[in-house]
């Protein structure tokens, strides 16, 4: 990423900041990379592992609560809304 990207936007650079360009085509092609990796890595790598935790945490409320019931609560609504269905 760093090699295709930084000569093209430190050319474009050059002409708006001067001197500064460098530096400032060094900044952006790094929060580049770093947006496209964390887009990358959330919709690929952790939306699995989020659901897996979710999933997991619900269960274990559901096995070990007092206060919730042994069973799902869409069955609980269900229960409530058959009379009215």
């Amino acid at each position: 990423m760093f090699a295709f990207t930084y000569l093209p936007q430190a050319t474009v650079l050059t002409i708006f900041n001067g001197p500064l360009a460098a530096l400032t085509a060094i900044l952006l092609v790094l929060g580049e990379s770093s947006t496209i990796f964390s887009v990358l890595s959330k919709s690929f790598l952790i939306g699995d592992a989020l659901i897996d935790t979710f999933d997991g945490v619900r269960n274990l409320i559901y096995t070990y609560s007092r206060c919730f019931p042994p069973h799902p609560p869409v069955i609980e609504l269900t229960r409530v809304l058959d009379p009215y269905v």
